[in-house]
């Protein structure tokens, strides 16, 4: 495969990956790419299936905080499972929701209710501290805590041992459609998304491998690659993260992408989303140089992944 038949970057995985890959991505221009090398790990909030439905979830000792996709008056909204802090005293516990226009908390119980609102994003303060969440609606002061599940249990903790999924729901009050978005990129990952995003890439792959030649990346997806391979050295893997993905979406024949996306899921532990980039890559170029080692790493992620 000649050099000149697409705008990409070399990759090299030349991260601890519990086994190394030492042979270069064979996709290349004059230049090298940064790799995905970071001293410390900033985790996502795991996509998971919860009662059938897809949803994001952050785990400390075994326990778990969600946040869910649902409907706030017949408009998309997230919704989590909090504990409301009243007089010093934690309340029972509750469901906080959020849409792009409002915001609502609904306690648990009837008895509960008069601490319950649906207040239009205008009128709500919104303050994520060290230890809560605090509101404050023009009439009442709230601070709510995570309610994570464990089994059929629950148990109070502070927002910073859910560092991600705190930032998760400060990301759905700052910007509701990047949270959209976000969402739909960790959830796709999910056997139910995983699959029907596969059926439809397929034919995308065969017509871009027929292509004698193959196009550059365009415009705007080529922003987003210099932007992941900035955020690589600044070793922010999630911006990383949500900038390959995003170029992705815009033009899902770039194998460079697929493969830098793989190796960064997998320094996450994020293994099925390993696996399943790298399926999308092998997909486009089943012939690279490094198609070996490459089905040879999946098998390494398909196993821990099932741990």
């Amino acid at each position: 495969m000649r050099q000149n038949q697409m705008n990409i970057r070399c990759v090299w995985c030349a991260l601890t990956l519990g086994v190394l890959l030492t042979v270069p991505f064979a996709l290349c221009d004059q230049q090298r790419s940064e790799t995905a090398t970071p001293s410390a790990k900033e985790k996502e909030p795991q996509a998971v299936m919860r009662d059938g439905r897809p949803a994001v979830g952050c785990e400390h000792d075994g326990w778990t905080w969600y946040v869910e996709r649902v409907e706030l008056n017949g408009k998309p909204a997230f919704r989590t499972d909090v504990d409301h802090l009243k007089f010093g005293r934690h309340d029972k516990p509750g469901t906080f929701l959020v849409s792009a226009e409002r915001v609502a908390y609904q306690a648990a119980t009837s008895l509960d209710s008069k601490t319950s609102f649906d207040e239009g994003r205008g009128a709500v303060t919104w303050r994520l501290k060290d230890l809560t969440l605090s509101l404050d609606t023009g009439q009442k002061h709230y601070e709510f805590f995570p309610y994570p599940s464990k089994g059929s249990n629950r148990q109070d903790w502070p927002t910073t041992v859910f560092p991600a999924c705190a930032n998760f729901v400060d990301l759905i009050w700052r910007d509701f459609g990047a949270a959209e978005k976000k969402f739909n990129q960790l959830t796709g990952r999910l056997p139910s998304g995983r699959e029907a995003a596969w059926h439809d890439f397929q034919p995308k792959a065969a017509a871009w491998r027929a292509l004698a030649t193959k196009p550059p990346l365009g415009e705007e997806a080529d922003r987003h690659r210099i932007l992941a391979e900035n955020a690589l050295k600044e070793k922010n893997m999630d911006s990383a993260i949500e900038h390959y993905e995003s170029a992705l979406e815009i033009q899902p024949t770039w194998p460079a992408g697929w493969f830098n996306l793989a190796v960064i899921y997998a320094e996450q532990n994020n293994y099925a989303a390993a696996v399943d980039c790298m399926k999308h890559y092998l997909e486009l170029v089943p012939d690279a140089p490094d198609a070996k080692d490459a089905r040879e790493q999946m098998i390494i992620w398909e196993d821990k992944a099932k741990h």
